[in-house]
Formats: structure tokens, sequence, C-alpha cells
């Protein structure tokens, strides 16, 4: 299913691409001529229980579109192209996010709409987990007298 349904999404991604760039004649597809449905997949693709690694969909572009093909924009780019009706952002900042994004390699795709919408917040710049330290290891605990026994099942 992970494979269909990134097919599907970068199926979509394209289409809508292609919608933007006049490629695509949208008078056929009820993909992009009803206007219910691109607000509805947007919603969908947003939600947590939805997301497909970006690995995943990363190698079926690659194996479907390709990254031979220099005309045509990276996966992140087009993911950005769709979801920027949504965030209304207006051209020159989408240009600024498509450019600092344009490579992006990351978990999944609410992953990275999250890092686009807000880039340096303090969320997504890197920090230690500071509750690391508190555990620690058990030969240290033995030897600071801490006493083990099983579990009994």
């Amino acid at each position: 299913m992970m494979v269909l349904d990134g097919c599907f999404i970068i199926e979509l991604f394209c289409k809508y691409f292609g919608k933007l760039a006049g490629h695509t004649d949208p008078r056929h597809d009820p993909l992009l001529t009803e206007p219910w449905v691109l607000p509805f997949l947007m919603r969908d693709l947003a939600k947590l229980e939805n997301q497909i690694p970006w690995f995943v969909l990363n190698a079926l572009f690659d194996l479907t579109v390709g990254s031979w093909n220099e005309s045509h924009p990276s996966l992140s780019n087009l993911a950005l192209s769709f979801f920027n009706r949504t965030f209304q952002r207006p051209d020159a900042e989408a240009e600024a996010v498509s450019m600092k994004f344009s490579d992006w390699e990351g978990e999944h795709l609410l992953n990275f709409l999250r890092l686009t919408i807000n880039p340096d917040s303090p969320e997504t710049k890197q920090r230690p987990n500071e509750h690391l330290d508190l555990i620690q290891p058990a030969t240290k605990l033995h030897r600071a007298g801490i006493k083990f026994k099983a579990d009994p099942l």
C-alpha cells in the first residue's frame, strides 16, 4: 500500500504542477476540476496517520520522474507548489522557501511542511535531550549499590 499511495502522491503533485505550468488539460481530470478535491487531499496528506517516509517517496520519484530529468522540478519543489496554495504564500516568499528546501531530505511530508512554515522556530533546531542523562547505565547503578532482581513471569 505504501508504494501505491506514494505513486498516487507523486502523480498528484506532478498533475498539479502541470496544471500550474499549463501542461495538463484539466477539463478531463476530476482531481483538478472538482473544487472540493484538492483541499480535501491537502488536508488528508497533512494528517500524521497518512505519512509515508520521505525516502520512500523520493525513491519512487526517482524511479518514475527521476533525478535524471533536469527539466523537471525536485520532489520537494513539487510538494511546495502543491501546498503553497493552502499556505497562501506570496510569490517572493514561495520562491525563497523553494530555494532553501529544494534538495530536502527528511522524515516525511508533514515534517517537511512544518519546516517550510516556520524554518527558524526553536523546535526545528536540534537540541540535545537533557533527559537522557537522568537514567544511568545498569553497570554504574550496580557499582553504586543498587540491587537488581528479575521480574517473575
